[in-house]
């Protein structure tokens, strides 16, 4: 069950409007990117211009009324294709190395948006977790993604509890 509040979802409603590969799900408050949005293909470095007007739109939401209150996780995925290009794997030396670099690449990005660092958390799953088979280039493209899951702020979160963590 979603967390957020009817104005953060009208409002994450609209971006996934005004952004196409942004995907929101209302009844969860799970937020879906293709990776082909925010990162160039085997980087984790995030892209000028559509990343950083997404993410400070997300950030934006969830710096206002009662979406402050909640925690943010972003889970970095990839496709099952090994890293191969030299220059990459010296970077992200495997698919779980490059899914958790662009979590963190996400939730720094988010920081300097104004989420407070305490807010956030970062994973990374890798190939591991496709939403469709890896059969062709299309649906391995579609399994290239961050999701970012809104959570309400006592939810327990690999044994993080939020209410005895923080300092």
């Amino acid at each position: 069950q979603s967390p957020l509040s009817s104005d953060a979802t009208k409002r994450l409603e609209e971006l996934r409007r005004k952004y196409p590969r942004f995907e929101f799900d209302p009844l969860t408050g799970v937020s879906r990117i293709g990776e082909d949005i925010l990162f160039p293909t085997g980087s984790a470095a995030l892209n000028k211009g559509t990343a950083a007007m997404v993410l400070a739109e997300f950030a934006r939401i969830m710096g206002e009324g009662d979406a402050k209150d909640l925690n943010i996780l972003v889970v970095g995925h990839t496709d099952d294709q090994r890293i191969a290009k030299a220059k990459t794997k010296t970077k992200h030396p495997t698919n779980f190395h490059l899914s958790t670099n662009r979590a963190n690449a996400v939730v720094v990005e988010l920081i300097k948006q104004g989420i407070d660092g305490s807010r956030l958390g970062a994973a990374g799953y890798g190939p591991n977790q496709p939403l469709v088979p890896n059969t062709d280039n299309d649906a391995r493209r579609k399994n290239r993604r961050v999701e970012i899951f809104v959570l309400s702020p006592d939810a327990v979160v690999a044994l993080w509890e939020p209410g005895t963590s923080r300092q």
